[in-house]
């Protein structure tokens, strides 16, 4: 994939891919990360954006950086939140919805890339 994506949702792809891909050879509890990327888009709809960063910060750390770098190029999830926290309300609309676009897109490479075993 070094070809430059053309839209928008090639690039989301892209994205979760690479992700999901390195945290698969971190190789240390498939099962657990694969459940936790499966509700990422559903957490989001429930608890809304700062919420589910807040929370994968402390779950899944690794989850909330990337999201938070992608979303804002900040790492930090607590400077995220407080980045978020400054948005007008039509900012943190959009971002949020591009949190749930590349949250689907890690819930399908999830399903497919990490095999559970046993």
């Amino acid at each position: 994939m070094s070809q430059k994506p053309s839209l928008v949702s090639q690039e989301y792809a892209q994205w979760a891919f690479g992700l999901v891909e390195a945290l698969k050879t971190r190789g240390k509890e498939i099962k657990e990360l694969k459940s936790h990327l499966r509700k990422l888009p559903s957490a989001l709809q429930a608890s809304g954006l700062a919420q589910t960063l807040l929370f994968y910060g402390k779950k899944r750390k690794e989850i909330a950086a990337a999201l938070g770098l992608a979303l804002l190029n900040e790492s930090n999830v607590a400077s995220c939140v407080e980045r978020l926290a400054q948005k007008s309300a039509s900012e943190y609309r959009m971002l949020a919805r591009q949190a749930m676009e590349r949250a689907q897109w890690l819930k399908r490479f999830a399903e497919v890339m990490l095999e559970e075993e046993g």
